[in-house]
């Protein structure tokens, strides 16, 4: 992901953030909003959405309600989680998930525009390991 970051960086360049119109997403393998503070991949965690802020790319989910959440919430997220799973191992039953690991960013202001949900129900999920990610980008 840090990869991703400074490629986006050279891309961007010194223009005015707020003139892009960017969406990045993907499989990030991070979770964030990990509800133990001491775990040293928060740190990591939040320096992606740091980043990302720096180039002017806001972080959109996908999260509830844009998406089913767990069934129930995992320890490792506050009970008051967002998080909503995009990632199974193969053999895990869709009902038992609870890794979100699949993420979209877009240009600040052009961010409001847009709307990111998980096709996470399990009649929707379809064959990968991950679920696909629906995003609408309205009219304004």
């Amino acid at each position: 992901m840090h990869r991703i970051i400074s490629d986006l960086s050279a891309f961007i360049g010194r223009t005015d953030p707020g003139t892009h119109r960017i969406l990045a997403a993907g499989d990030l393998n991070m979770e964030f909003s990990r509800a133990n503070e001491k775990s040293p991949w928060l740190r990591r965690e939040r320096t992606i959405i740091d980043r990302m802020a720096a180039l002017g790319l806001e972080m959109l989910g996908p999260q509830y309600p844009n998406g089913r959440k767990a069934d129930t919430t995992p320890e490792r997220l506050p009970p008051d989680t967002r998080n909503v799973p995009t990632y199974r191992y193969l053999k895990e039953p869709l009902e038992t998930i609870t890794w979100q690991l699949d993420w979209a960013f877009a240009s600040r202001g052009f961010h409001q525009d847009i709307i990111v949900r998980a096709l996470n129900q399990v009649e929707e999920w379809g064959s990968s390991d991950h679920c696909r990610l629906l995003i609408e980008i309205g009219g304004g």
